[in-house]
This record gives C-alpha cells, structure tokens and sequence, in this order.
C-alpha cells in the first residue's frame, strides 16, 4: 500500500507565541466577530487560566458561549 503525501490549507490565521491570549477579543472584533463560542471539556473550563481568558473576551461588543459537553482525551 503506498500512502500519498497530501497538503492542507485553510484560509485561516492562527497567532501563537508568549501572550497572544491578551489579543484575542482584539482580532475577533478586527473580523467583526461578535458571538465568539468556546469548544472545550470539563477538565478544562475548570481550570483557572480557563476562567481568566473567558472574562478577558467578555465585554459588551463580545456575547462569549462555552460549551463543554465533551469529553477529553
């Protein structure tokens, strides 16, 4: 069985390095994105950073949803 190389491209920009956490409500709003809905587990909403960054998009521009009905690895 020969297995194909393939290459996958999605026209969607991913920031990372120290801080880019800070930024986010920034670029969301940048993109004129105002419903923004968090995809995470339990294990994770739990978890204090969790509870920081939520807030940090909370805003009167930004109406953030969680949902956490899944389960981790």
């Amino acid at each position: 069985m020969i297995i194909k190389k393939t290459k996958f491209s999605f026209p969607t920009t991913i920031f990372f390095g120290p801080g880019v956490r800070h930024d986010v409500a920034e670029n969301l709003l940048k993109e004129k994105l105002s419903r923004p809905l968090i995809v995470t587990d339990r294990g994770i909403v739990g978890l204090p950073f969790f509870s920081h960054f939520s807030k940090s998009l909370g805003s009167e521009k930004l109406k953030v949803a969680t949902f956490s009905e899944i389960s981790g690895n």
